[in-house]
């Protein structure tokens, strides 16, 4: 991410403001800068059109304003490819994440623009040598019971099918992070009491640290893969964690960990939390997570060994999805999927 414009103009355009490439929408009135390209925090963006066209169409030109705003910060033309490739990643991860469209109707629903561009559910496999509901199928049975890419070679060959391990590893790789996206569309925002613990996972001998967050009724809130264990990556947490989420809490209960409780103070002091937020360190209510940390844990221990970072934080992402939609955190409502079976709604959810 370039550095932070000076206030007014463009960097490498001193004749250009700045706020130029964000003009007010009409269905936003209240509309202003994302706190990333201004410095100051910008709260959540409604739009009240009850037409879902005019919503989605909104934060499609919001979001190509976004771009225009890289570009500009990058000094793009055709040099700066990568600072534009930085700035877009936080508009993807930041900005995008506070805009909000609800129609009128009884749902309430949460476009991301960065989704328009992205292959439908026919294009997504393209090339691929296998149907689409084989793929769907044994990426979901991998990440949601305990099997080996091995089991799976054996109950795909009982239905005549003919297919490599190595095949059903890359199908992982590459759609655990695609089905994680889609579905995050539908996802249901957690409750505001956070239970917040790590857990230990073993990488290619050495330990890493997940990072999990639940809510009070058990939800899962958010998580992150983390190679160490100190302030610096708990503050990484919670700020992805609150992001996601588009609030912060209003309380946080975690363990005896000193590094956990320096960060919320320090997140907290410098407003990425909210100065109300309280911290709490209690062991029984800390129960919930640890308990929660059962189901993730039990999937990666029937594993052979996680290999590499990368290939891990993939695989815990499929994991996590998997166990936040067997926990109902998917509203599915406007799908009308009451009745399906699993391999329909994983179609309807694809297809949307």
């Amino acid at each position: 991410m370039p550095g932070s414009p000076s206030p007014g103009l463009f960097p490498g355009n001193p004749t250009k403001p700045w706020t130029d490439i964000f003009k007010p929408s009409p269905y936003l009135p209240t509309w202003s800068l994302p706190d990333w390209a201004s410095g100051q925090a910008s709260g959540t963006k409604i739009c009240n059109s009850a037409n879902r066209e005019e919503c989605e169409k909104l934060c499609d030109s919001e979001y190509d304003r976004g771009r225009d705003f890289c570009r500009a910060m990058s000094g793009m033309r055709g040099r700066d490819k990568k600072s534009f490739r930085q700035c877009m990643g936080q508009v993807d991860s930041n900005y995008v994440e506070w805009l909000w469209c609800k129609p009128a109707a009884r749902l309430e629903w949460r476009p991301l623009p960065s989704m328009r561009n992205r292959p439908s559910k026919s294009k997504l496999f393209k090339g691929r040598h296998f149907e689409q509901e084989i793929i769907i199928l044994c990426v979901r049975w991998y990440l949601r019971y305990k099997l080996s890419y091995r089991d799976l070679v054996e109950m795909m060959a009982e239905r005549g099918l003919s297919v490599a391990h190595t095949t059903i590893l890359r199908w992982v790789q590459r759609y655990a992070p695609e089905f994680d996206k889609r579905w995050s569309r539908f996802s249901a925002q957690a409750g505001t009491s956070w239970r917040v613990d790590e857990t230990y996972v073993r990488i290619r001998g050495q330990w890493a640290y997940l990072y999990r967050a639940v809510d009070a009724s058990g939800k899962t809130v958010d998580f992150r893969l983390s190679p160490r264990r100190n302030v610096a990556s708990a503050k990484a947490f919670f700020r992805k964690a609150v992001r996601s989420q588009g609030r912060s809490p209003s309380t946080i209960t975690l363990d005896g960990y000193a590094a956990s409780h320096r960060a919320v103070r320090e997140l907290q002091q410098q407003g990425r939390l909210a100065g109300l937020t309280k911290l709490r360190s209690s062991k029984y209510l800390n129960n919930l997570i640890e308990q929660d940390h059962r189901n993730i844990k039990s999937r990666l221990s029937a594993m052979l060994g996680l290999k590499s970072f990368a290939s891990a934080a993939i695989t815990i992402r499929g994991i996590e999805l998997l166990h936040r939609i067997r926990k109902g955190q998917c509203d599915l409502r406007a799908l009308a999927t009451q009745g399906q079976t699993p391999s329909e709604i994983w179609a309807a959810v694809l297809a949307a």
